[in-house]
């Protein structure tokens, strides 16, 4: 259930989404997830990790990955600590959904 996930531009979501990681498969990843899932995705020309062509290609291999864009370096959670409270707030909304819609049916 918790496989819901708000992908910060850190280390390991670099290494998830970069074409050049021989760590992870993004692709086979992308592809097999089955939940609504969430990347806040710094700006690259700040520090931000994601590349434009990976998110364009991640965003072609599953509707359910919605990125959501921060204009700022890598520390998105402190330079825009509000911003990224609303997209916290937006996924927990979105699991309260679909707990209680399988929990009352």
């Amino acid at each position: 259930m918790w496989a819901l996930n708000a992908y910060e531009s850190s280390d390991n979501s670099f290494n998830l989404l970069n074409k050049e990681s021989t760590n992870q498969d993004y692709i086979r990843i992308c592809k097999n997830l089955n939940i609504k899932t969430y990347i806040a995705r710094a700006n690259p020309e700040k520090g931000g990790m994601i590349p434009d062509q990976v998110m364009d290609e991640v965003k072609d291999l599953n509707p359910l990955i919605e990125f959501h864009e921060f204009d700022t370096g890598h520390g998105i959670r402190s330079e825009k600590r509000e911003d990224y409270h609303l997209l916290i707030d937006k996924m927990l909304n979105y699991l309260n959904n679909i707990f209680f819609t399988y929990n009352i049916s």
